[in-house]
């Protein structure tokens, strides 16, 4: 989330007034983070059009494991061909294909892995 509650305010607003951001976004949150807890990420990916979460069990910090570097590449791979799924809310077959299998994407809590 924001620091800044006017960001937040006025992203909410241009959310509601003319619906989510356009624009494709991958949130990455720690299930063990002090700093940003995963419900403050989840309700920021809300004002999102195309969100997908990777949730990781580590803390305030960006994973370096095969299962995140997996769905960012799979996150690239499907919005750089274009794609933009229906439902972004549900694991469709190509994009859980992309997306390496969905470990961690699209709301599910990421494994880390060497």
């Amino acid at each position: 989330m924001p620091r800044d509650e006017s960001v937040l305010q006025r992203m909410s607003a241009g959310a509601a007034s003319n619906g989510a951001l356009p624009v494709a976004s991958l949130h990455v949150s720690g299930s063990t983070d002090r700093f940003v807890p995963t419900s403050s990420t989840e309700q920021l990916s809300r004002h999102f059009g195309v969100a997908e979460m990777f949730t990781h069990e580590g803390g305030h910090g960006i994973p370096s494991g095969a299962a995140f570097r997996n769905a960012v590449k799979g996150f690239v791979a499907l919005h750089a061909q274009g794609h933009v799924p229906a439902d972004t809310t549900s694991d469709g077959a190509r994009r859980d294909e992309l997306l390496g299998g969905g470990g961690g994407v699209a709301g599910g809590a990421g494994k880390e892995e060497a």
